[in-house]
């Protein structure tokens, strides 16, 4: 998938105070002029969430 608008928190995040995010994410590997290995990479625990 090359973009897509991030789902709606859960009442759980809500809960957690979790900020929305407003906007689109776009897998910036189908952008050619992006250098990826340029980028800051952030690891995140997804089973954490």
């Amino acid at each position: 998938m090359t973009f897509r608008k991030p789902s709606q928190l859960t009442s759980h995040e809500i809960a957690a105070g979790k900020a929305s995010f407003q906007g689109w994410a776009i897998n910036l590997r189908c952008v050619e002029e992006v250098d990826l290995s340029t980028l800051p990479i952030v690891h995140i625990d997804g089973a954490s969430l």
